[in-house]
């Protein structure tokens, strides 16, 4: 409760004036740009500062009065007396009753970090910053037990989840704009637990995982577009049980002093990586906790001939048919780092310019 009245008072302490900032997403920020660094700018909001990527802004009105919208006018005349700092096209339509008042917006504040805005009836009653990799780094305010849902620009809902006790329990699912279901999931006590799978748009099963408290354990299987199995990994405990036997069947006929390749056990990833071969390369999807954020197509000698999209930093790791790593994407700011590419023509390389040099 302390936490949350320092919230508010940092909300009434604002200025009165503030510019009006749409986000491409359909979220609304009040607040002033106080400065730019690089892609990203800073927003100071009467919640807190923000740092968004300038490629998500939309549109900024010069010092719109909160009485010209009606979420901020709803959020005036409330309880509370706080103004509404943040809104989506689906605000309006939440006051007067036509959806939950329990609703969330998630604000890109980087490539490596998130913020998650949750508003019960137009008024901000706390916030949440999230790692790329999905852990919690800070909350303030309480986020209260019940469905929260979050919208696309249009209105039409985007995300369902469940809080209990503070924290997801249950299930959530997520929408594409035009409506179709695109995953569903269960989590337990902040955690994912048994079976998320993801859609196409046409309901056709894309990806099939299976988790144990948060971690791959059991199949993961991707889908061609006819439904059936592409792929087929077994996990334990967020490790390719694949790759782990087979490190284990080739140990034994190495020499006693020659140690097994430091890369037989990539670290975990939220990445999930597509390849489909080219005339001249192979291009690369990549999902990112099962939403697409992009692609990458390498020529035949790794070099980087196109990026596409907003891949978060973290390390990507595609698997071949037996479950062993073949390649290793590392990214960073959106970009391609590093390669290590695994087997017969093992080699590890840094981007330049798009140009791969081995290291």
């Amino acid at each position: 409760m302390k936490t949350l009245s320092l919230l508010l008072i940092a909300v009434c302490a604002a200025p009165a004036a503030a510019d009006t900032i749409l986000l491409k997403d359909g979220t609304r920020l009040e607040g002033v740009i106080e400065g730019e660094m690089d892609d990203a700018s800073l927003i100071r909001t009467k919640y807190g500062s923000l740092t968004v990527k300038k490629t998500e802004i939309r549109e900024i009105k010069p010092e719109e009065k909160a009485a010209e919208t009606p979420a901020a006018t709803a959020g005036a005349a409330s309880s509370t007396g706080a103004p509404v700092a943040v809104s989506t096209p689906a605000a309006a339509a939440e006051l007067s009753g036509a959806v939950p008042s329990m609703t969330f917006a998630t604000v890109a504040t980087g490539t490596s970090a998130v913020q998650k805005i949750y508003s019960e009836n137009g008024v901000i009653t706390a916030t949440e910053t999230w790692s790329a990799s999905g852990e919690l780094i800070s909350r303030e305010g309480t986020v209260k037990d019940g469905v929260w849902k979050e919208f696309h620009p249009d209105g039409k809902v985007r995300t369902e989840k469940t809080v209990l006790g503070g924290v997801h329990n249950g299930p959530l699912r997520t929408y594409y704009p035009s409506g179709a279901l695109q995953t569903e999931a269960n989590y337990l006590a902040g955690r994912l637990n048994g079976t998320m799978i993801t859609y196409t748009e046409d309901a056709a099963p894309l990806f099939e995982q299976n988790f144990v408290d948060g971690k791959l354990h059991g199949l993961v299987r991707e889908f061609n577009p006819d439904a059936s199995v592409r792929s087929e990994t077994l996990y334990a405990a967020g490790i390719p049980v694949q790759g782990q036997a087979a490190a284990q069947a080739a140990a034994p006929a190495r020499a006693p002093s020659a140690p097994a390749p430091a890369a037989a056990k990539p670290a975990a990833s939220p990445y999930t990586v597509k390849s489909q071969p080219l005339a001249r390369g192979e291009r690369y999807s990549f999902h990112y906790e099962n939403r697409y954020k992009g692609r990458v197509i390498l020529d035949a000698s790794f070099n980087l001939t196109s990026l596409s999209g907003s891949l978060p930093d973290g390390i990507a790791v595609f698997y071949g048919p037996d479950g062993s790593p073949e390649k290793e994407f590392v990214f960073s700011d959106g970009k391609l780092e590093s390669l290590k590419v695994h087997g017969p023509a093992a080699a590890e390389y840094r981007y330049e310019k798009g140009k791969a040099i081995k290291k």
